[in-house]
């Protein structure tokens, strides 16, 4: 295996990492349209397999998305005040930041890669944990609505139990864990 295939984070997953210092600047286009964006490049920190491995969240700068992105790194990186010519001649930077990043594995021209999906402060976008009490109340409130949800869905049936069994563990994140921010 070529250090290439090695080198990047080859799993869906929500990890841990600190940015590092891009090597072609924070700022970058790409595609036909030659659409902007500020690159966060970083390096897994999580114990496991993608230990050490890199990925590379864009932050786009487009009309529609400019102020979901700026918003997201104001968030994340709250060090930082969005201030788009300090980190351009490096009175800013965000590397040696802490975050997490959710992957998401994706099919293109027949390949498998996998992208950062969604940036989160460190400790992630999945919430807190929710005590006892609500819930208790929580299921006894929507607990036969979800089983009748899950009937007419078909869920529980025999022919899709054992598969979902045989796959082990899931490696992409559940829940709302890929929410940016809850």
């Amino acid at each position: 295996m070529s250090e290439e295939n090695t080198r990047y984070v080859d799993r869906a997953g929500a990890y841990a990492c600190r940015v590092k210092k891009p090597g072609n600047g924070w700022f970058g286009e790409q595609g036909e349209n030659n659409t902007p964006f500020i690159r966060i490049p970083c390096f897994v920190t999580d114990d496991g397999d993608q230990d050490g491995k890199e990925i590379v969240f864009y932050a786009w700068l487009t009309d529609k998305a400019f102020d979901r992105s700026i918003e997201t790194l104001c968030k994340v990186f709250p060090e930082w005040d969005g201030d788009l010519e300090a980190l351009e001649r490096g009175d800013f930077t965000f590397a040696g930041l802490d975050c997490e990043i959710v992957a998401e594995a994706e099919t293109y021209d027949g390949k498998k890669r996998v992208k950062a999906k969604w940036l989160n402060p460190l400790g992630g976008g999945g919430g807190k944990a929710m005590d006892a009490g609500k819930v208790s109340s929580l299921i006894s409130k929507l607990g036969r609505r979800a089983k009748a949800i899950a009937k007419q869905a078909g869920a529980g049936t025999p022919t899709t139990r054992p598969a979902q069994a045989a796959q082990g563990p899931a490696n992409a994140v559940t829940g709302d864990d890929d929410i940016p921010f809850n």
